[in-house]
Parts: C-alpha cells; sequence; structure tokens
C-alpha cells in the first residue's frame, strides 16, 4: 500500500482553489471487492487541525502552518485487490478523462508496460494560477487516486514536514 501521510502533507502545499474530480460511481463496486480500502475526505476544518503554529523557539517562517484557507480540501482514495484484474481500465479511464478537461495539465506520465503501472501527475489552474493537484497512480493489485484543492507554494515543501511532524507516519502496516 502506498504511504500516505507525509506525502500527502507536503502534496498538500502544492494544491490551489479548484475542481475536484468526481469519483465514477462504479468505484462503489471497486471497494467491494478490494482487500483494503483508504477513503479520505479532507476539508478545511480538517486540514487546519493538521497544521499547528510551531511552538519552540525556531524560525518556522516558511509555511504558512495556519492554513489560513489556502487548502480547500480534496480526497484521498486507494483500493488494493487480492488478485489482478480486479478493476479495469475503463474504471481508470473514468478518471483520467476527467483530466483532459479545461483547465488541467499532465506534467508528469510514466507507464511501466512490462509490470502493468501507470502514474500521472496533472495540476489544474484558472487564469494562469494553480488551484488543484491530482495524482493517479494504477498498478496491477492496486489503485490509488490523491486529489487536493487550495493553494501552497513549491517552495513550502521542504520544510511542511518540520510542522507536521509527519515523517515516519504513514496508512501502511509494512515496515
Amino acid at each position: 500500500m502506498i504511504k500516505f501521510a507525509a506525502p500527502l502533507f507536503m502534496l498538500a502545499a502544492l494544491a490551489a482553489p479548484a475542481q475536484t474530480l468526481k469519483i465514477p460511481e462504479s468505484f462503489d463496486k471497486l471497494a467491494a471487492k478490494a482487500k483494503e480500502v483508504v477513503d479520505i475526505k479532507l476539508d478545511a476544518n480538517m486540514l487546519r487541525m493538521g497544521f499547528k503554529p510551531h511552538s519552540g523557539k525556531e524560525s518556522h517562517t516558511a509555511v504558512d502552518v495556519n492554513n489560513e484557507g489556502k487548502i480547500k480540501g480534496g480526497f484521498v482514495r486507494s483500493y488494493e485487490f487480492e488478485q489482478e484484474g480486479e478493476y479495469s481500465q475503463a474504471d481508470v479511464e473514468a478518471v483520467r478523462s476527467q483530466l483532459r478537461g479545461s483547465g488541467w495539465s499532465c506534467m508528469v506520465n510514466v507507464r511501466n508496460n512490462k509490470k502493468g503501472e501507470t502514474t500521472q501527475i496533472c495540476t489544474h489552474s484558472t487564469d494562469g494560477a494553480a488551484d488543484g493537484l491530482v495524482i493517479l497512480a494504477a498498478e496491477p493489485k492496486s489503485l490509488t487516486i490523491i486529489n487536493l484543492i487550495g493553494t501552497g507554494d513549491l517552495a513550502d515543501i521542504g520544510s511542511l514536514g518540520d510542522h507536521v511532524h509527519m515523517s515516519d507516519m504513514s496508512f501502511s502496516n509494512k515496515k
């Protein structure tokens, strides 16, 4: 299973106000087939809980740790299956087709045909301002979608982990 926590909060710094993806109805059937499902709904109130000001004497000015409305929300959906073929390419395409819509630009497209894996990282922008981020990762036995909405700054990523103190946290029970 993908390790979510630290990358999720680091990627939240990239997200910007935008368009959220629509999870296809067929994904309810995927959840029923999966041996493990991660379903995280991110709203502004929940995100504010993760960004507490640092109480130490060190100066941490690079990150807006109060989040002040920058991160609007999003979701994480991940399905891990017992066997290959539990989801179809049509399921993936139902998400991927949304990323070809107006305002979306996919900056990373990785495909490993031998292993049957694909990953896309796409951003959404409105009037030239970034306002959304999507990561879509499809592997033979797993499918993950991360969608973040809000504003942020690439320069914040490096120091974000210092504020949320989550560098060793993971949603996986694997070491």
